[in-house]
């Protein structure tokens, strides 16, 4: 019993350790457009194999200057960020994923696809 105590609390205190600090911005929500990939996949219900279409979804931001299109897989679940057109969520831009703070605090990692630059 006291391994099993000694063991939980050393894997509780070395998770705060392990988490990244991450440098947060503010952004502006511009909106999404959902687009069907054109695959299809395959489910077995039962004793039958449903197909199921695939769906992305990307999410548009304004920040540092630069208008991002993110990528977002569809989810069967349903679930997506909750976000506000034109609110201004925090983002962090780690390379290509960019981590998203929604409306309800969640974070979100999401794929960068493209970067617009402003026409000067």
């Amino acid at each position: 019993m006291k391994r099993i105590l000694c063991l939980l609390v050393l894997i509780a205190s070395g998770l705060p350790l392990s988490a990244k600090d991450r440098t947060w911005q503010d952004a502006v929500f511009l909106g999404t457009n959902a687009s069907q990939v054109g695959a299809a996949a395959a489910m077995p219900i039962g004793t039958m194999v449903v197909a199921v279409p695939l769906s992305s979804q990307h999410y548009w931001f304004w920040a540092n200057g630069l208008v991002y299109c993110l990528y977002f897989p569809g989810r069967l679940s349903g679930r997506v960020p909750n976000l506000t057109v034109n609110g201004q969520p925090k983002v962090s831009i780690e390379g290509r994923r960019v981590h998203v703070l929604d409306d309800d605090g969640k974070d979100w990692k999401l794929t960068i696809v493209g970067k617009v630059a402003p026409k000067e």
